[in-house]
């Protein structure tokens, strides 16, 4: 089959690298190639479809929110707080998003104004000042 002598000759890589090189792509890496990932996708040739885009997000919103869903005070918010602290999540990294202490203590004593007092003074919120007002007002709406 196609895939089998593909999969034997490109190789099977999770994670983007450069064709060119066969080496992983990290922040700052100069790269020769082209960005690739699978079974010698070339990114810059063939960019990912919408609905590779969707699936892709699909799993990853399932992945986020189970891992949120596990945490005592998650599963007690409004939707909308849920969604805040999704966004963060998606940004930060689930576990990123656990250093954010101060503002966790605030949503899980329903605290939302201190959260958004909180996570509006972050580095994440002076990176991201767009992202993260819309963060803090989703936590300001729940009094």
């Amino acid at each position: 089959m196609l895939k089998d002598t593909l999969t034997l000759v490109e190789g099977r890589r999770h994670t983007v690298y450069d064709d060119a090189t066969g080496l992983p792509i990290v922040a700052g890496t100069l790269v020769k190639g082209n960005p690739s990932i699978g079974i010698g996708r070339d990114l810059v040739s063939n960019p990912l479809s919408d609905d590779e885009i969707d699936y892709l997000y699909k799993n990853d919103e399932a992945r986020i929110l189970s891992a949120l869903g596990a945490i005592s005070w998650f599963p007690g918010l409004p939707p909308g707080v849920k969604d805040a602290v999704a966004n963060m999540a998606f940004n930060l990294g689930f576990h990123g998003m656990l250093d954010f202490h101060e503002t966790i203590a605030c949503l899980a004593a329903g605290d939302g104004p201190g959260a958004a007092a909180k996570v509006l003074d972050s580095d994440a919120a002076r990176e991201l000042p767009g992202r993260y007002a819309q963060i803090a007002a989703a936590f300001t709406a729940w009094q």
